[in-house]
């Protein structure tokens, strides 16, 4: 099941985690500009599962960035599961909000034109990333 982002860092700060933590999410509304607070949601629903995420990580290393992890030869059934979310779900979520562009026959994937506005979020939460529970990124 995929978790929100936004809700998972939430309800770890409910649970008395530092007030470090509130001063991050603090960080990650000015980067993006909270006046626009609809990018904001959408850009924490678009990191919502971690594949996302992770593959948001190494866009900000490494533009562009090919998508097929995965061997076509594989007979593991969750690296198929893995695969098909990734190409039904994942994928699909960035390349409609804009944050990448997808090339379907050659799996690659680049930043795409609002590509800045989940960038600031990864960037803040990677800064921070010691202060976040688990491994969120």
């Amino acid at each position: 099941m995929n978790v929100n982002l936004a809700h998972l860092v939430l309800s770890r700060l409910d649970r008395g985690y530092p007030a470090t933590s509130c001063e991050l999410i603090l960080k990650v509304q000015q980067a993006i500009g909270m006046s626009h607070e609809a990018q904001f949601d959408q850009a924490l629903d678009a990191l919502g599962h971690q594949y996302r995420r992770r593959l948001a990580v190494r866009l900000l290393e490494h533009n562009p960035q090919d998508t097929k992890t995965v061997s076509k030869a594989t007979a593991d059934a969750a690296a198929d599961t893995d695969a098909i979310e990734r190409v039904h779900v994942h994928l699909p979520k960035l390349e409609t909000a804009g944050y990448i562009t997808w090339d379907r026959e050659s799996g690659i994937v680049e930043k795409g034109p609002r590509w800045e506005e989940v960038a600031s979020v990864v960037k803040v939460l990677q800064a921070h990333e010691d202060e976040l529970p688990g491994h969120l990124i």
